[in-house]
């Protein structure tokens, strides 16, 4: 049988091996295969250092960041009025993990196939990161089609569902950065920088986001780079502070539990809504560090609340991207391990969201997290995406109604209604409910009458330092 080249992965490094298979035969009998490998790694890595040198890109064949840079300067100097897009493949790590990075590698070339098909002779199109491509389109070619209908269609086209050697149909999601020359810049570096501007604007937006530079995005821009870079100090140099808000036992109205939040006061004692930071950091790679900081500092508040004789358990909320990073659940285990504590200490909050989007990744990381005696909690239930098949397939062992609910609890015939029937399907499922933002008598008054069984709001304590719950705890005991 004639060579065969097969990309294979050794030890983390990728290799090319040219696989030969021989008959081996005994007069008319096969008696078994052999088969001959040999390592064309060298070979591959000539063919690909050529088609850089000659500004393609090895894996996609579409031009390299190189061949695109010297392109749009020649069009600058041409002095040619033309739009330029850059567009990011979201949460592509995350698909290199879960499918494979051969997998991820198909995606990038079908990616790059059905760009070019779709801009045909009408532009240029490049591979210019790891999951990012440029276009570059004249302006005298949308003769048919208006900006906004163009970016329409482009993301149209490449998120439809792609099919991967494994069988899997991964829907892709691009946010789309957009500048144009020379109405927004008179150089092809300062062009590239706004498109970029205007593609990091849009991905701090969310999924499938596309935005057009303009002056005002660079001043969001720069003011939310200003935040974050203060956030990453405020991190580095253990500026946050961690209150804690209590959840009482609504029938005997002991402190049962609580929930630590982060806050944040400047050295120059400006306070900062976590409102504000709090999305900053879960739309940047700060998140990461943030949650480490959180799990640590849960462990320092639980160590203090045991030293006072205070032996509840603790909520912190994780986000949908920490729950999609394979370091979390060691950060849980070796801060506990840390701390010599128990697992029945600690409670993971986490909205319904992350479900829709990651509801296999935390099927695995909601059984670990159960194994250790941590409880799990869908936070603010009833606003995003409720359904019961997460209340029948995970392990949940309580619902927080959100404070939406509560808040006209007294008035509104609908809120009562929902809040009834969650209370009914909970007490069905043996799943304990808390109702967050009580603040007065008559939301606590039916929230018993319906048997709830616990809450959380400033009818008993807004969120406070360490030392200052720990007193109202011990006199709630």
């Amino acid at each position: 049988m004639a060579g065969r080249d097969i990309l294979a992965t050794v030890d983390d490094y990728k290799v090319w091996l040219q696989v030969t298979i021989h008959p081996v035969l005994h007069g008319d009998e096969l008696t078994h295969w052999v088969y001959l490998f040999t390592d064309i790694t060298h070979i591959h890595n000539r063919e690909e250092s050529v088609l850089t040198a000659s500004g393609m890109d090895s894996l996609t064949k579409v031009a390299n960041r190189n061949l695109f840079t010297d392109t749009v300067r020649r069009l600058v100097q041409e002095d040619t009025p033309f739009k330029l897009f850059i567009i990011d493949i979201c949460d592509f790590k995350k698909i290199n993990e879960t499918l494979s990075y051969q997998s991820g590698d198909e995606i990038l070339k079908s990616f790059a196939l059905r760009l070019q098909t779709f801009i045909g002779n009408s532009g240029f199109i490049a591979r210019i990161g790891s999951n990012e491509f440029a276009l570059v389109k004249r302006l005298d070619t949308f003769t048919d089609v208006n900006g906004a209908d163009y970016v329409h269609q482009l993301q149209s086209k490449v998120t439809q569902t792609y099919t991967v050697l494994n069988g899997s149909e991964p829907n892709l999601g691009v946010n789309i950065g957009e500048a144009s020359f020379p109405e927004h810049c008179s150089s092809a570096e300062t062009l590239l920088q706004c498109a970029d501007i205007a593609l990091q604007a849009a991905k701090y937006q969310g999924r499938n986001v596309a935005l057009v530079y303009s002056d005002e995005l660079h001043k969001q821009h720069h003011a939310i780079h200003e935040l974050e870079t203060e956030l990453r100090n405020a991190i580095k140099n253990n500026e946050l502070k961690l209150f804690l808000q209590p959840i009482v036992d609504l029938s005997s109205g002991k402190v049962v539990k609580c929930e630590a939040l982060a806050r944040w006061i400047t050295p120059e004692g400006k306070f900062i809504s976590p409102e504000i930071f709090i999305p900053l950091a879960e739309k940047s790679e700060l998140i990461f560090p943030f949650g480490e900081w959180l799990i640590n500092e849960a462990c320092d508040a639980i160590e203090a609340l045991k030293a006072s004789n205070l032996d509840i358990r603790l909520a912190i909320n994780i986000s949908g991207r920490q729950v999609s990073d394979l370091a979390l659940l060691t950060q849980i285990k070796n801060a506990l391990e840390d701390h010599q504590l128990p697992g029945s200490n600690l409670s993971i909050e986490l909205t319904e969201s992350v479900f829709v989007e990651s509801l296999d990744t935390v099927s695995v990381l909601l059984n670990e997290l159960r194994a250790m005696g941590i409880t799990v909690s869908i936070d603010d239930f009833g606003t995003g995406f409720s359904s019961l098949v997460y209340l029948k397939k995970l392990p949940i062992d309580e619902l927080k109604i959100d404070r939406s609910f509560v808040s006209e609890l007294e008035n509104n015939t609908d809120d009562q209604a929902i809040v009834q029937a969650i209370l009914g399907l909970a007490s069905n499922l043996n799943i304990k409910i808390i109702a967050e933002g009580i603040e007065t008598q008559q939301q606590q008054q039916f929230l018993q009458n319906h048997h709830c069984t616990y809450g959380q709001g400033y009818l008993y304590q807004r969120p406070v330092e360490i030392s200052e719950f720990i007193s109202l705890a011990q006199k709630l005991r």
